[in-house]
């Protein structure tokens, strides 16, 4: 079976997030790209309350591209 040359992980920035990369990365050898969505008025994750820039922090420090998309009001 050929795998997805492209793999997306929902990004939230929480603990469950977390827990699916960890998933992706151990047991399937892939490394996803990240996807979010944020307030573009306020620059807040709807989900978590956390700011964009915080997220992008955690995409570099893991080394995973970051898809972050603005979501208007």
């Amino acid at each position: 079976m050929n795998k997805p040359e492209n793999n997306i992980l929902f990004w939230s920035g929480g603990k469950d997030s977390c827990l699916a990369l960890h998933d992706m990365i151990m047991s399937r050898k892939i490394k996803p790209i990240l996807l979010t969505t944020f307030d573009q008025n306020t620059n807040i994750l709807p989900f978590q309350g956390i700011n964009i820039g915080l997220i992008k922090k955690q995409a570099e420090a893991l080394g995973l591209e970051l898809i972050a998309v603005p979501l208007p009001k």
